[in-house]
């Protein structure tokens, strides 16, 4: 009998030497009552004292065989022992049968075929530690609302001083300074929306004249996009996309709507919001909304219901009401249903997306494809599994309680469970390999050399340190380019993350294979950047930025307003939602900016999977390159008044998409 916590160390002996080992088969039978144990490793010590560690780290429920290899990484090649192949075969039968795909909706990256988190394998599964705080977390937020009369409320706010109300003591240093920062606009959520601006865009007639007061006397339009100096943001509304069942009824469509942004780098080395502009989606020039920040103070008030619009909490302050708005609406649903994960309110495309995909692809490793891949020795598996723990049930849980039908997305977003699949579709159709590429994604977008670009400057310290990590064991097991192309487990596993995750589409220039270890070394960074730093960018400043409504709200009640210098403070509060979809966007926020639990930070390593040396070697070499990361990070941080950039400390990153 196996008691929870408790660890056992089991010692067998043989009367007479094993020879060399291929595998340890472990084996387990039904008791009276099911008792699931956890096997960590299997240690073989030869008669001559030599010792062979077998990793296994799986749960073991119910009737169950398995057959674990040495902690060696085996390419499956010629001259590979046939039990080997045959034993890898039996493996991968059995995972077809376990983990499956299916279709979430047209469009959109294949998902694992589950609809309750009790469905899946007690590997896959949320640990009792992290439930219990998951769940104390979700009870105690519903419970502090529900007793405070927010949750049934449908009143309109008639004070904004009063959402300060909602959660008194849940506060952090940044969400403090957003309170009292929100009407500038030199800070943004959304790191990847922005980019280089060189020509105004055709639909988004700016004139000298409208921004003459924010660039001053000293240059103009035409100079600042000479010197390049000017960026852009920009957000399209897919038609179709329908608003929430529980809040169409009162509450304003972003459908139809599109926005511009222009921004312009200032003396003071900040990036500035120049003009805003909205127009209708089915018909753009029939529209010449374009909003610039006013000095009289009413002028200010319609500009903040400007930024609260379409561009769902990108450049923070109230000021873009509607461009916020709409941030949180469509990016938070794409980057949800993408990232399955319950995560960030704020990424506008299918940075997450990638990470459902590679669990289930790794998880299923070939479930639907052919002999060759394989799941536990697979040694790019046993490099990129750190960075898939937990993701199929977050996977699960937000398909059923964020997105689903009447879930928090219906009852606070207003893109809600109907918009969703339209969204995931549109941007899915939008996604390229270089936007997943962390430094491909900076050039392509021309933002090298923008200033206070944190997002930039941290992540790019970060990609690096994964890449050396990648390249080190990469250039360990495989000796030339050759071992690559020809690596049949490898290809396979590529390959069904093209088809299932990326729908097979050429367009997009993920590859489908693999030739060269540079090519291998580029994809797994990719991999593993997603799943912990890029998913920590998007995802973990949400309830920071986002906990003051007016920052990013996640609908809006009126559209805007149409008539220059007649908006009031009034009309702002007629604009945000109600009482109760504030509260439950807020709950939101804090739920999912809140890590669990059970935490391991980008760099933990804590099942031993790798025996060997130079590979152990590598990783600790990785773990001190991050500790040095953090310490930079910090140090800059303490010399930073008001809003700092934590959120790409290597202390910070969760190693995997677990929220």
């Amino acid at each position: 009998m196996f008691i929870s916590d408790q660890v056992q160390q089991h010692d067998i002996n043989t009367p007479a030497d094993l020879g060399h080992i291929l595998f340890v088969r472990l084996y387990k039978k039904h008791g009276v009552i099911d008792n699931p144990w956890y096997c960590k490793y299997v240690t073989v010590t030869s008669p001559s004292g030599e010792s062979t560690r077998f990793p296994c780290y799986k749960w073991f429920s119910g009737l169950m065989t398995m057959e674990v290899q040495e902690g060696k990484g085996i390419i499956l090649t010629h001259g590979v022992n046939p039990l080997i192949v045959k034993q890898r075969k039996t493996e991968l039968d059995r995972n077809r049968e376990i983990y499956r795909w299916k279709v979430y909706a047209d469009g959109a990256p294949y998902c694992i075929a589950v609809s309750d988190p009790k469905e899946l394998p007690l590997d896959a599964r949320y640990s009792v530690q992290k439930y219990a705080s998951f769940g104390f977390t979700l009870v105690a937020t519903g419970l502090e609302m529900q007793l405070k009369g927010f949750t049934n409320c449908t009143d309109p706010w008639t004070d904004l001083n009063d959402i300060n109300k909602v959660f008194l003591y849940k506060k952090t240093h940044n969400s403090d300074c957003c309170h009292t920062m929100w009407k500038e606009d030199r800070f943004f959520v959304n790191p990847v929306l922005l980019r280089k601006c060189i020509k105004i865009p055709g639909n988004f007639h700016v004139e000298q004249e409208m921004v003459a007061a924010i660039l001053g006397t000293s240059t103009d339009l035409n100079k600042e996009l000479e010197t390049q100096s000017t960026a852009s943001a920009r957000v399209t509304l897919v038609n179709g996309a329908s608003p929430s069942a529980v809040e169409a009824a009162r509450h304003c469509t972003p459908g139809p709507w599109c926005s511009n942004q222009l921004l312009w780098e200032s003396y003071e080395s900040w990036v500035e919001n120049a003009s805003i502009k909205l127009l209708p989606r089915e018909n753009p020039a029939a529209d010449t909304r374009i909003g610039v920040p006013a000095i009289r103070k009413w002028h200010r008030v319609r500009w903040k219901l400007l930024r609260m619009g379409p561009e769902p909490k990108v450049i923070e302050r109230v000021d873009h009401a509607w461009v916020k708005s709409e941030d949180i609406g469509v990016a938070g649903s794409v980057h949800q249903v993408l990232c399955a994960v319950l995560c960030a309110v704020l990424c506008a495309v299918l940075l997450c997306a990638v990470c459902c995909v590679l669990l289930c692809s790794c998880r299923q490793l070939l479930k639907a494809s052919t002999l060759s891949c394989r799941l536990m020795q697979f040694h790019v598996w046993e490099l990129v599994v750190p960075h898939l723990r937990y993701t199929l049930e977050i996977n699960v849980l937000a398909r059923n309680q964020l997105i689903g039908p009447g879930g928090l997305f219906d009852k606070a977003f207003v893109t809600g469970n109907g918009g969703v699949p339209v969204l995931v579709k549109k941007s899915m159709d939008e996604l390229t390999y270089s936007c997943l590429c962390l430094p491909d994604d900076i050039k392509e977008r021309g933002m090298e050399s923008v200033p206070n670009y944190y997002y930039r400057e941290d992540g790019m310290k970060v990609w690096l340190a994964v890449e050396r990590l990648v390249s080190g064991i990469v250039n360990y097991y495989y000796k030339d380019d050759d071992m690559v192309s020809k690596d049949p487990e490898l290809q396979a596993w590529v390959e069904e993350i093209f088809t299932k995750g990326f729908l097979g589409r050429i367009s997009t220039g993920v590859p489908s294979s693999l030739g060269t270890r540079a090519e291998l070394i580029k994809y797994l960074t990719m991999v593993i950047f997603t799943c912990s730093g890029q998913h920590a960018a998007v995802n973990s400043g949400q309830f920071d930025f986002y906990s003051w409504l007016p920052n990013g709200p996640s609908s809006m009640r009126k559209p805007p307003h149409p008539v220059k210098g007649a908006a009031t403070y009034q009309t702002l509060l007629d604009a945000l939602p109600e009482v109760n979809t504030t509260t439950n966007a807020m709950a939101v926020d804090w739920l999912l900016a809140r890590e669990p639990n059970d935490k391991r930070p980008l760099g933990t390593f804590q099942n031993e999977r790798f025996t060997e040396e130079t590979p152990q070697a590598i990783i600790k070499e990785f773990q001190k390159r991050l500790e040095g990361i953090s310490t930079q990070i910090q140090e800059r941080n303490s010399t930073i008044k008001g809003l700092t950039y934590l959120y790409l400390d290597p202390k910070n990153i969760e190693s995997s998409v677990s929220i």
